[in-house]
């Protein structure tokens, strides 16, 4: 069941529903519905990525690992069976809208605070196929 908690009688719906499966003792799993980021923000980020790469000598994956290493929200730690943690790398494609939005600004960033210039979404909409044919001139490095 799909409900959208901006709608009150949707809230009202969920809560009737949820207090229904409370009284029965059920077992649930609720889920949030998340927006996935666009094809053109994705391309945007793989630009972002790219350009970093080229501008500081890295492939695309090495640029990739790397940025995601240094942002916060993109390390999370895992325990397995005995307690143990180890650290783990939040993959590009899970990311929401907004997470690919904040990870796509701390890019740039983190890219200015090493001397690399990296076009706004506006610059890389008016100017999408100079930064195409840029990262396709250094294919070779990345």
């Amino acid at each position: 069941m799909i409900l959208d908690l901006k709608n009150t009688y949707e809230v009202q719906k969920a809560r009737k529903k949820l207090e229904g499966w409370i009284e029965k003792g059920v077992t649930i799993d609720m889920k949030q519905k998340r927006t996935s980021r666009t094809l053109d923000q994705n391309k945007y980020l793989h630009v972002c990525i790219g350009l970093f790469g080229v501008e500081l000598g890295y492939t695309l994956a090495e640029a990739k690992t790397l940025l995601k290493r240094e942002c916060d929200f993109m390390v999370y730690d895992k325990a397995d069976k005995d307690g143990a943690y180890s650290r783990f790398l939040r993959s590009t494609a899970s990311l929401s809208k907004d997470e690919c939005r904040e990870f796509i600004d701390w890019i740039r960033n983190y890219a200015s605070w090493n001397g690399c210039y990296l076009p706004s979404s506006e610059e890389f909409l008016e100017k999408q196929l100079y930064f195409e044919r840029e990262l396709d001139k250094n294919k070779q490095y990345l």
